[in-house]
């Protein structure tokens, strides 16, 4: 199975987010594949079935390349999935 997590930020460091990359950890564990899609990424992921695609936030990209890299990546997911 694989599995498509769609949040605001993955961030080891943060105080209120960073509590779920460990639950994201533990879901690896029975997954094939997760692919968590970030309005920002500032952490690598420990495990190796796990991959963090970013919109974009953290180089400064604007609303309307957010928009296209969502849409992007979330086609790119369904005609992989």
């Amino acid at each position: 199975m694989k599995l498509l997590i769609i949040t605001q930020k993955y961030d080891f460091n943060d105080s209120n987010l960073g509590v779920f990359i460990d639950w994201w950890d533990k879901l690896a564990e029975k997954v094939e594949k997760i692919y968590v899609l970030a309005l920002e990424k500032r952490s690598e992921p420990i495990r190796t079935n796990m991959e963090v695609l970013s919109m974009g936030k953290e180089r400064g990209i604007g609303f309307l390349g957010k928009v296209f890299g969502f849409y992007h990546i979330k086609n790119k997911f369904i005609t992989n999935a």
